[in-house]
């Protein structure tokens, strides 16, 4: 087992250490990781991230009273997401660790938001067999039915009439990928709603750097579903 070291190491040995540690990983940089690394392809880019992260490496989001500037990048992030998705107004977002957080914080938004407006005492949402497994996490963290609805085989996106029939007066949230990690597809989800079992619902995208492009990719390809707030 790694214990704590009896004297401190020099730069040299950390470096060479960490070079180490890396030997097999794969190459971030190259386009060859793309689910995990949106490498731009351009050095310069890259650069001012790099200027960017170290400018600020030592400064602590915990209060914003303490690091006011943190406090607004997040709030100018959140303002440009806002109208890059045609929020509507008095819409707001805030940052997380990253999409696990993201999708709990929405599960619980739903399940509060049903349980204040409409009384829902036994709340469920409906999801594609291909939505992100955090969906599920959320769900046992909070005490909320998942109901799994097949995709259809043939495009491996949501199939709207099945989760409209999976629905019903406890359902707090329709879930959609734009896109799905496995195949790579947006969800038809703005169609979903038609059926009567579907009360007043909230609806979940789940998008990473693709999804963000869908908003104007729409302007050019009207064939792609919408996953703005329009």
């Amino acid at each position: 087992m790694l214990g704590i070291p009896e004297r401190g190491r020099s730069s040299e040995e950390i470096f060479n250490t960490l070079d180490s540690y890396r030997s097999n990983d794969l190459a971030a940089k190259g386009g060859r990781v793309w689910a995990y690394v949106f490498d731009s392809g351009r050095p310069d880019v890259a650069e001012v991230g790099e200027r960017a992260y170290t400018a600020l490496l030592h400064e602590n989001g915990l209060d914003p009273t303490v690091f006011p500037s943190l406090l607004r990048l997040e709030n100018d992030v959140v303002a440009m997401a806002l109208s890059h998705l045609s929020g509507p107004a008095g819409s707001c977002g805030t940052f997380t660790s990253g999409g696990t957080e993201s999708i709990v914080l929405a599960v619980k938004a739903a399940r509060d938001w049903g349980r204040r407006v409409r009384g829902v005492d036994q709340p469920n949402i409906v999801i594609p067999s291909t939505g992100h497994a955090a969906f599920h996490k959320a769900g046992h963290y909070l005490g909320v039915e998942v109901r799994t609805v097949p995709v259809k085989t043939a495009t491996w996106t949501a199939d709207v009439d099945a989760m409209d029939a999976a629905c019903d007066e406890q359902t707090v949230m329709l879930v959609g990928s734009a896109v799905s990690y496995a195949h790579g597809v947006t969800d038809p989800l703005p169609r979903s709603g038609r059926s009567p079992n579907v009360a007043a619902s909230s609806a979940t995208w789940t998008a990473v750097s693709a999804g963000s492009c869908c908003p104007t990719s729409n302007d050019s390809e009207p064939r792609l579903p919408t996953s703005t707030f329009r």
